[in-house]
């Protein structure tokens, strides 16, 4: 509805100036105390102290956390110069307990945000020859606590990071804005940098265009400022600038930034269902779709969710506007929704596996919706809050992934892989032949992966009243709820099965307070397994008194074709495991020089009648080795999120489409041929479920940074977006 205001303020992460000149190959640190759940938070820790991390003979790593006073609640923040040998594409990488990030100037690389285990997360970056601003924040809560910072490049396998390629100094310029690489840069621009450690009064030679060579020489020569306009940029195109040293003489690096495409389709509903993109994609309102004024939005798209909807005056499908198949694309628009019952927002495709691109609501329930990609296995669902109210949606597909931001948040990620095709041609308001009850404003539809931070210039932060603009109407909003904090504690563990209220003993089944178990098998009938309770052996199990020991038994008349037995129980209660982050048992193994027979765990969805199936299954977690050795008690740890013994059944693709697990599957397998027997002897304990990660027991407009806290980290998004328009 409103018009991109120009001079937008863009949103960046500043290395500190280092005060120091000395070109030795070290690094600035800063040692933060104080209790976090992830790094948008990383501003309220206290300094403790700074220092340089330099190398040692006893530990020539860099980016080390030996400086700490404590093993928890701390923070570092390390900052200097790495020096890239040759042009060429860089992938970095953070290891980190808890959660890490690495900047390259203030280009965000690496995001292994959150409160985790030691987990990996990487990210790729084109860098001239030259020294570029690093900087690496790290923070750990509770437990164990580690980061490792690797990289690898042109002719480099991966490494950690060496001291000899980082500096506190250079004579380069750094820090540029707009953020080299970036995306989705509004259409007034303003080149910013810092002036190198060494000459930090220099004047530069500027060079600006589309020409990544710059052949046609320096826009301007022996500039004074760090800041430089610029004037009439292109939609959708790529912008290559250097700032070189003029005196004393430094070749300066070569940098980029792309400006925001256009649209393939852009509906504003200011009087008519024009397509203001340019691209000619003229609307047509059908059966009594009207534009309303509203009071927060003013003109807007009204549907009375019976048949009303909005077609194209030429119809197009998929493949006409250059989105079917697999490829990248994005949708945004502003809803209302007054009422639930399953109304498309839009669609386009068949009613085919993974043949359609549509967002629609469902009738099961106020506030639920569903990514509609057509069948179980690519169909997304998710919960937002959003009856009776103005919501920012943005559906991104990049070919890989599915996106779902809500007000500019993430929301929902989950791997798809779509062939968006068929005769169904694009409409606004309707899924198949049911209409959207409620309102539309500002529909636009992409033919590429929109970045978050394009999604957050299409909705900035900071917008509470989605009217279009952050302004005082929006503070005061922030005001009222100043330092309410709904933070959710971290869930207790969860016991799924300690095996204590079992009758020592066997054979199964003894009653339980908890559980049944029960066994089942495929193929090979004359196999067999035993379920008994251990108790009081030298070797007793960690936790409590007794553990289960099951005896898995196959006869030489097996075939080895996936034959498989499995012990399962079920669960009293259903348990949202999307809820937890870590699956934690013992487990102690019995082999006896069988390699061929293995045995894993696997979580079910709902407890099996007969024959364990498939579709019955969550994930597998395993194989595990059958030879270890007998007289030790292993904890295995399942990092539920991350995890890469982790796999996932279909339809399942992440721990987040997960909506109850029932039943702990224990599952030994012969897969070798025929004619080969064997048994395995299995003894576990101890099932849990693990939380990390503090939830919001409500969701205010104003908690900007989703930490279940209104605080100054808020105020500080909502500042950076202060007077800014959100509509392309």
């Amino acid at each position: 509805m409103k018009k991109l205001k120009k001079g937008m303020i863009l949103t960046i992460v500043l290395a500190i100036a280092l005060g120091t000149y000395r070109s030795q190959a070290d690094l600035h640190y800063e040692y933060f105390e104080g209790s976090i759940d992830n790094l948008s938070q990383f501003d309220s820790l206290t300094l403790v102290k700074t220092g340089t991390d330099t190398e040692t003979a006893t530990d020539p790593n860099s980016f080390k956390i030996v400086y700490r006073e404590q093993d928890e609640y701390i923070g570092f923040r390390f900052t200097g110069y790495i020096e890239a040998a040759t042009t060429g594409d860089y992938t970095f990488y953070t290891h980190s307990d808890d959660g890490s990030a690495l900047y390259i100037g203030n280009s965000l690389v690496v995001n292994n945000d959150g409160l985790h285990g030691m987990a990996e997360k990487s990210g790729r970056i084109n860098l001239s020859a030259g020294k570029h601003a690093i900087t690496v924040t790290y923070f750990n809560k509770t437990g164990g606590y580690g980061l490792v910072v690797s990289y690898a490049g042109p002719g480099i396998s991966k490494t950690m990071i060496p001291h000899s390629i980082l500096s506190l100094s250079s004579d380069q310029t750094s820090l540029p804005l707009p953020a080299h690489e970036s995306r989705g840069v509004g259409e007034e621009v303003v080149l910013q940098w810092q002036p190198p450690t060494s000459a930090p009064g220099a004047t530069y030679d500027i060079y600006f265009g589309t020409d990544p060579d710059f052949t046609s020489g320096p826009v301007e020569t022996n500039y004074s400022g760090t800041t430089y306009p610029v004037a009439d940029v292109a939609e959708g195109t790529t912008y290559y600038w250097r700032t070189d040293v003029s005196d004393p003489p430094a070749t300066g690096n070569r940098w980029n930034f792309t400006t925001h495409p256009a649209p393939l389709m852009l509906f504003r509903f200011e009087g008519d269902p024009n397509d203001s993109s340019g691209n000619g994609h003229h609307g047509v309102f059908l059966n009594g779709a009207k534009i309303v004024v509203d009071d927060i939005r003013g003109n807007v798209l009204s549907l009375d969710g019976w048949d009303d909807f909005m077609g194209l005056v030429n119809p197009k499908t998929a493949a006409d506007l250059g989105i079917g198949g697999n490829h990248a694309k994005s949708m945004a628009t502003w809803v209302n929704t007054r009422s639930f019952n399953d109304g498309g927002i839009f669609d386009v495709g068949a009613h085919s596996n993974g043949q359609e691109f549509c967002l629609r609501t469902l009738n099961a329930a106020d506030n639920l919706w569903r990514i509609q990609y057509y069948g179980g296995s690519y169909d997304i669902d998710f919960i937002t809050d959003s009856k009776d109210r103005w919501v920012h949606f943005a559906l991104v597909h990049d070919g890989a992934a599915t996106r779902m931001y809500v007000n500019g948040i993430l929301i929902k990620e989950a791997p798809r892989v779509l062939n968006t095709s068929g005769n169904d041609t694009f409409r606004v308001g309707q899924y198949g032949n049911t209409c959207f009850h409620g309102l539309i404003d500002d529909f636009s539809l992409w033919d590429y992966a929109l970045s978050q931070e394009e999604v957050c210039r299409l909705m900035p932060a900071g917008d509470l009243d989605t009217d279009g603009d952050v302004d005082v109407l929006d503070l005061k909003t922030l005001t009222e709820d100043w330092l309410v904090d709904n933070t959710t504690p971290v869930l207790a563990p969860l016991t799924l099965d300690d095996m204590e209220d079992y009758q020592p003993g066997g054979p199964f089944p003894v009653p339980s307070l908890l559980f049944s178990w029960d066994v089942y098998l495929k193929d090979c009938l004359s196999s067999k397994a035993t379920l008994s309770v251990i108790l009081g052996e030298p070797n007793a199990p960690p936790a409590g008194d007794q553990a289960l020991r099951i005896v898995f038994d196959y006869p030489v008349s097996c075939d080895g074709n996936d034959d498989w037995l499995m012990a399962g129980s079920f669960l009293d209660a259903y348990t949202d495991l999307s809820q937890y982050d870590e699956l934690r048992f013992w487990k102690r193994n019995h082999g006896t020089g069988h390699e061929d027979i293995r045995w894993e765990i696997n979580l079910g969805s709902n407890y099996p009648s007969g024959t364990i199936v498939d579709e019955h299954l969550v994930c597998r977690i395993g194989p595990f080795s059958s030879t270890e050795d007998p007289n030790e008690w292993q904890e295995v740890v399942v990092d539920l999120r991350n995890g890469t013994n982790v796999n996932w059944e279909n339809p399942y693709g992440s721990i987040e489409d997960v909506q109850y697990i029932h039943g702990i599957l224990v599952t030994a397998i012969s897969n070798t041929g025929a004619g080969v027997s064997g048994s395995i002897t299995v003894d576990v304990d101890d099932f849990r479920l693990l939380d990390y990660t503090p939830g919001c027991s409500m969701n205010p407009a104003a908690d900007l940074n989703g930490d279940c806290k209104l605080d100054l980290s808020d105020y500080a998004i909502q500042a950076a977006n202060w007077l800014q328009g959100v509509s392309p």
